[in-house]
C-alpha cells in the first residue's frame, strides 16, 4: 500500500514534513541515491522543512507505472520512522545481521551479550522465515535455565 500517497494531476503525490531544513535535505539525499539506483527520478520541490514529491513515468507518456509505485515505497521506507512519531520495527530472520539481533534485544530491554546474540543469530540463519517473538525468547530462556553441576 502507498501510505499517505495520493493521485494528483495524474501523478503519485506526497508532501513530507520534517523538523528542519537539514532533515529535509537529508531525506532528499537518501531519496536521490535510491532513485539513482533505480534509474527512476522524481519531480520534487523543497522549501525549508517541506519536501513535495511527484512521481510518474515519462517513458510511459506521463502515466503512473509500477516503477513509480516501487520508488514511492522505496522512498517512504527510507524516511526514519521517528520523523512521523513512529518507531522502527526490526525483525530477525535468515537475512538479518547480528546488529538486528542486538537492536531487537536492546529495544526489549534485554541483555545483548555475545552468547545470546550468537544463539539467536544462528537460529535465524537456520530458519527460512522471520522468527516469531516467542522463538527468540526461547533462545534467551536457555540462558536462564538452572544448570546442575556434576558430582565428579
Amino acid at each position: 500500500s502507498l501510505d499517505g500517497w495520493e493521485l494528483k494531476a495524474g501523478k503519485l503525490h506526497k508532501t513530507f514534513q520534517f523538523r528542519d531544513f537539514v532533515e529535509a535535505w537529508g531525506f532528499m539525499s537518501r531519496a536521490a541515491l535510491l532513485a539513482q539506483a533505480m534509474d527512476h527520478h522524481p519531480e520534487w520541490f523543497n522549501v525549508y522543512r517541506t519536501v513535495t514529491v511527484d512521481l510518474n513515468t515519462h517513458d510511459a507518456g506521463g502515466k503512473v507505472t509500477a516503477k513509480d509505485i516501487e520508488l514511492a515505497n522505496t522512498v517512504y521506507s527510507g524516511v526514519p520512522s521517528h520523523y512521523f512519531g513512529m518507531e522502527q520495527i526490526i525483525e530477525i530472520g535468515p537475512m538479518s545481521g547480528k546488529s538486528n539481533v542486538v537492536f531487537w534485544l536492546e529495544r526489549k530491554g534485554l541483555p545483548a551479550d555475545e552468547v545470546t546474540v550468537d544463539r539467536i543469530f544462528q537460529k535465524a540463519k537456520q530458519s527460512h522465515r522471520t522468527l516469531l517473538d516467542h522463538e527468540i525468547m526461547e533462545c534467551i530462556a536457555r540462558d536462564s535455565r538452572p544448570t546442575i553441576a556434576s558430582a565428579d
